[in-house]
């Protein structure tokens, strides 16, 4: 043993060196990149709360907000019941109004450190403040509760089903669909559009740990940094929903006429049917169109005709049932101080976005409490 190493004693020393060289360069860049840190956490420790990705696949749902998620970047995490914001009772007090977001990233908020910061807390904050809020609370003792029931790349498909599976029965007096961005990527993901955007959508994968006997490897951050690359580089992105122009699995439909046809576009069905099915709930509705960046450079311009189809699809539908609509641009939000990036704001264009819709919210308060 002794001559076989004083044989290759040269090549030990490379080895060990290489090893040594590796371990100070993986360190160095799991320090700069906090999603390899979470990711290095959960294939170590699946159950870690504190690494949890921030979106969880559900069989129904398909994927949503990671319970008790919190990591960098937000003060202010997922509350138990896997959504932004404090905690809510599922039972509504009497003396109770509650106000539902539904809608994407926008409505969620991303890069927004702090929880009251959000869209739905700045509308809620900027109402409470307002004269008339604030007589209806004094006169009949009334307090306003929000739900922000955002989902990072929700498209329609996604407020259907959390709507007719989980945020029906928190009883919301009011529902805010805020949406019309994500469905437009289903329009130019190839061109083989299919209405149950299986053309689109992945079924969100259960994502685990690496198996209990191989985890010693991971002690060691290349080692970790290679198996994370290679295999589980999707928990760096968070994109485990999306197909790349993937062929369908089943492809029954074959209209091309999806983005004017009405009858024939999902984006349209979707948001009629959860329309008509929160109304038949019991609940007041208001539609607030999705807008973007102008000043953005590169986004296509079959996304940005979708968006603006959408936005069209919004308005016939608000009109043809009869119901409120908060009308947004991409003027109101200043350029560069309100934007994040091609769709997101900074706190400042939140609040911009806020006071507009606060402003349709206390119309419909308004007309609910003067019948009541």
């Amino acid at each position: 043993m002794a001559a076989f190493f004083r044989k290759h004693k040269f090549k030990f020393y490379v080895l060990a060196l290489f090893l040594i060289l590796s371990e100070i360069i993986a360190f160095n860049i799991f320090r700069q990149d906090h999603y390899l840190q979470m990711a290095r956490k959960f294939l170590k420790d699946d159950q870690n709360p504190i690494a949890q990705p921030r979106l969880t696949g559900t069989p129904y749902l398909n994927y949503t907000c990671t319970p008790d998620y919190n990591r960098a970047g937000m003060e202010d995490g997922h509350n138990a019941s896997g959504f932004r914001g404090k905690a809510i009772s599922l039972i509504k007090e009497k003396k109770e109004y509650r106000i539902l977001f539904l809608g994407g990233s926008t409505t969620y908020s991303y890069f927004i450190e702090h929880a009251d910061s959000t869209l739905p807390e700045q509308v809620k904050s900027i109402v409470n403040d307002s004269k008339p809020w604030t007589t209806l609370m004094r006169d009949s003792g009334m307090s306003l509760q929000v739900v922000n029931a955002g989902l990072p790349a929700a498209t329609s498909a996604e407020l259907l089903t959390h709507y007719l599976f989980k945020y029906r029965y928190y009883k919301p007096d009011l529902v805010v669909i805020h949406t019309g961005g994500n469905d437009s990527y289903a329009y130019y993901l190839g061109s083989h559009y299919q209405p149950d955007y299986s053309h689109y959508r992945n079924s969100f994968p259960k994502v685990t740990g690496v198996p209990f006997y191989l985890r010693p490897l991971l002690l060691s951050r290349s080692m970790s940094l290679l198996i994370i690359r290679v295999f589980y580089s999707h928990l760096l992105t968070e994109e485990l929903y999306e197909h790349v122009e993937d062929w369908p699995i089943a492809n029954w439909f074959d209209q091309d006429d999806f983005m004017k046809n009405e009858e024939h576009n999902a984006f349209y069905k979707n948001i009629e049917t959860l329309v008509n099915t929160i109304r038949l709930d019991g609940s007041e509705v208001m539609l607030v169109p999705f807008i973007y960046n102008k000043e953005w450079p590169g986004l296509a311009k079959v996304y940005l005709d979708g968006v603006d189809n959408n936005v069209g699809l919004l308005k016939s539908l608000s009109d043809s049932l009869n119901i409120s609509y908060c009308q947004l641009s991409p003027e109101m939000i200043p350029y560069p101080n309100g934007w994040m990036d091609d769709c997101h704001l900074t706190p400042t264009g939140i609040n911009i976005k806020a006071i507009a819709i606060s402003k349709e919210v206390e119309k419909v308060l308004a007309e609910s409490f003067k019948h009541k």
